[in-house]
């Protein structure tokens, strides 16, 4: 298969599936399409630094596409023609996609802003896959953004039990079937097990379980068919989990649903 073929492939996700993973140990996924942030390429010396063994080049061979960190809200202050010049100078250096971390500020003027922002990036760099995760609920503002600047688009849903999440769920895929992006639109899944207590107390304990785990994406599975696949947030998980999770984007609970009906 040739580069371009390949790389169209990944920028479309694989077999049409966004299978995303925030975490530590990406090479030992087998499931991925899409992996953040362990990515660099010449001429970003950081990020070199930082990932040595994770060239672009090292996922692009393997049949992922990663997506390098981008900063989204946390720079809500700087002024729109910063945050095109930033986003896009991804571009410009070479990388192939990126995750802009995050949207949903819950201020209407940051959200016009960066609204604006995003679609300018795209009018400029059309080729740049550009991922977003998204926080609290959605708005017409950042929805009509995203159905013209973004590739995928990540809600997150970090809530942990086997029971008790499925409104919060149910809420997000209502609002990306009703902005009219649930096709480029996937629930984002959290896994802290490993994050430090004060951390935990203060943004609650998320999918730190097998059973949690496999109860949430089968949710997504049965009641989300529409959306393209799943991410998983899990900076501070356990290697235990992370690969019980990527396991879950395997085949293992595909006898759930036909092939007509299954999202993923």
């Amino acid at each position: 298969m040739g580069a371009f073929l390949i790389l169209s492939l990944l920028l479309a996700g694989a077999e049409g599936r966004f299978l995303v993973f925030w975490c530590p140990w990406p090479d030992e996924l087998k499931h991925a399409t899409h992996i953040t942030p362990q990515v660099w390429v010449e001429g970003d010396e950081g990020a070199k630094r930082r990932y040595l063994r994770f060239s672009q080049k090292f996922w692009l061979e393997r049949g992922v596409l990663p997506l390098r960190w981008m900063g989204g809200v946390c720079y809500k202050d700087k002024p729109e023609g910063w945050f095109v010049s930033y986003w896009s100078g991804a571009f410009k250096i070479g990388y192939r996609g990126i995750a802009i971390d995050e949207f949903g500020s819950g201020d209407e003027s940051v959200d016009e802003k960066m609204a604006r922002a995003l679609v300018r990036t795209k009018e400029l760099c059309p080729e740049l896959f550009i991922a977003v995760w998204h926080a609290g609920g959605l708005n017409e503002v950042l929805a009509r953004a995203y159905r013209r600047g973004a590739d995928l688009v990540m809600l997150e849903a970090y809530v942990g039990g086997k029971k008790g999440f499925e409104k919060l769920f149910s809420q997000k895929v209502e609002a990306a079937r009703r902005f009219g992006i649930v096709s480029k639109t996937i629930l984002a899944l959290g896994i802290n097990d490993r994050a430090e207590e004060r951390y935990r107390r203060q943004w609650g304990e998320w999918a730190n379980s097998e059973e949690e785990l496999e109860t949430q994406v089968r949710w997504i599975r049965e009641n989300a068919p529409d959306m393209p696949g799943v991410a998983f947030f899990a900076s501070s998980a356990s290697r235990r989990l992370v690969l019980f999770a990527d396991k879950l984007c395997g085949d293992d609970l595909r006898e759930t649903r036909s092939d007509d009906e299954r999202g993923y």
